[in-house]
């Protein structure tokens, strides 16, 4: 018999009440200490947010030429989520899900042009800040007055584009030479917003914003949340000087969804650049973090650092006949996820590498990694990575909803996509064509047609329609949103 318990029988009356309640809390405290003497430094955190990169867009996700070693080292030692999905493919809607956890109808920021109030209130960067983090937002701001109220709790440090430096005779320039001087300019010696103060800086936008992250991320040994979010590879296409043109020539990779002929002359041209000099400009962002991921190592803090790899939203440069991005299609909807660092292995133990998985998922998942509760809120959509969904939820509206109600009736379309099929239900609007919109009700089987190319809806021998179909019209009212449509 172990002495405790000797000791314990031989103890009477109040001497064996004492002595169990001390011994209960010796017991309960010994595990706790444990944990205490062997809990990790909480992580640092790095999101990386790009600008319209396509989650085929680096080389470890098969592009043939373009060549990004950071990218594929951090995918190699970590973990790349194959089927991260954003909830909206264009900008505005898409970072508002990515920092609210809901959908674009319930945070109401639906199109690039329309700044609601508060994002519903919710802005779940301030979480990180609450649980002792210093953080900061490093480069596009695009929430505007929707988060002035909450952006000062968020963040304890702000670095923001503000665009080009303007020269003085810009105040006499046309709308015409302010926009040629604006697109020949932006991304190099920019101004920018720093902590409220305005100041230019010389160089490439992708240098300056990766190398005040790396300066941020040293100055001080405590943890840090960084949102980084470079405004490339989007539009106007201005790599670095050094990297210009690096890519002329090579073209557009081939894919069976490819319709060049369908496109004006001029556009295709506009594919075929864009291809290249985005290519470029991922360089660029891939270099500049090398940089960074080379400081973090040399420090000693790089295995104590999740870095995630992602984009806003993909686009279409020739694919299906069509420039641009808004679109349900896997090349606009889809984006890179590549998640390094801690957490990384509880990622694939959870199977969700080849799930589809929703971006507003992101912040919920870090929160709930480093012990910080989120705000109560029925309407958050996101959850943690750890919890696999059978299916995601895509939506988007017109991007000329403002000249409409934005209200969720004139929503475009919405798509439910699962591990094998992809359902899409768009709206009947008479003042809009099928070229412009596409089918009132698309059906794809991504498992044997990844590129979209055989619509099921008409035969559907497979008999998933129904069932798709009402589960997504269910999610649609879970979100606040509704969609009219043929059968």
């Amino acid at each position: 018999m172990p002495q405790s318990l000797i000791l314990i029988q031989a103890i009477r009356g109040t001497q064996l009440k004492i002595g169990l309640i001390l011994l209960t809390a010796v017991w309960a405290a010994m595990p706790m200490l444990a944990q205490d003497q062997a809990q990790p430094p909480r992580p640092d955190i790095v999101v990386l947010l790009l600008d319209d990169m396509r989650f085929d867009q680096f080389t470890a996700a098969g592009h043939p030429y373009i060549q990004t070693p950071t990218f594929d080292e951090l995918a190699k030692a970590g973990v790349v989520l194959d089927r991260m999905y954003v909830t909206s493919p264009v900008c505005g809607p898409s970072r508002a899900s990515l920092l609210t956890g809901r959908m674009p109808s319930t945070h109401a920021r639906v199109n690039n042009h329309v700044w609601p109030g508060t994002l519903g209130g919710v802005y779940l960067p301030t979480v990180f800040h609450k649980a002792g983090y210093r953080t900061a937002i490093i480069g596009k701001d695009y929430e505007k007055e929707s988060v002035d109220a909450l952006r000062d709790d968020a963040w304890s440090r702000q670095f923001l584009m503000a665009g080009p430096s303007w020269p003085e005779e810009a105040k006499d320039f046309t709308s015409q030479q302010r926009k040629d001087y604006y697109e020949a300019h932006l991304y190099y010696d920019q101004d920018y917003q720093v902590d409220g103060k305005g100041q230019t800086v010389m160089g490439h936008q992708s240098d300056v914003l990766l190398d005040e992250l790396k300066r941020f991320a040293l100055e001080s040994p405590d943890p840090y949340f960084a949102f980084v979010c470079p405004f490339a590879p989007h539009t106007p296409w201005n790599p670095s000087k050094d990297r210009l043109g690096k890519y002329k020539g090579r073209g557009i990779p081939p894919r069976p969804d490819l319709d060049l002929d369908a496109l004006a002359p001029r556009l295709q041209q506009t594919a075929i650049d864009g291809h290249e000099r985005m290519a470029e400009m991922i360089e660029d962002v891939d270099e500049a973090l090398g940089r960074v991921v080379g400081a973090l190592r040399e420090a000693g803090r790089l295995d104590q650092t999740i870095i995630i790899v992602t984009s806003d939203n993909g686009t279409m440069l020739g694919e299906k006949g069509m420039i641009w991005k808004q679109r349900p299609y896997e090349i606009c909807a889809r984006v890179p996820m590549i998640w390094f660092g801690p957490g990384s292995d509880q990622l694939a133990e959870a199977g969700v590498v080849d799930r589809p998985v929703s971006q507003a998922d992101i912040l919920p998942t870090l929160a709930g990694l480093i012990g910080a509760p989120l705000p109560e809120d029925e309407k958050r959509y996101g959850r943690s990575l750890l919890e696999p969904r059978e299916n995601v939820l895509v939506m988007q509206y017109p991007f000329s909803s403002n000249s409409r109600n934005n209200v969720p009736e004139s929503l475009a379309w919405a798509s439910l996509i699962g591990k094998r099929y992809k359902l899409t239900l768009r709206a009947n609007d008479p003042n809009e064509s099928e070229v412009y919109l596409g089918p009132a009700v698309e059906l794809f089987d991504l498992l044997n047609d990844p590129y979209e190319q055989n619509n099921m809806a008409g035969s559907d021998t497979d008999g998933v329609l129904p069932s798709m179909r009402q589960e997504l019209m269910e999610q649609l009212i879970a979100n606040d949103a509704v969609i009219e449509v043929g059968e």
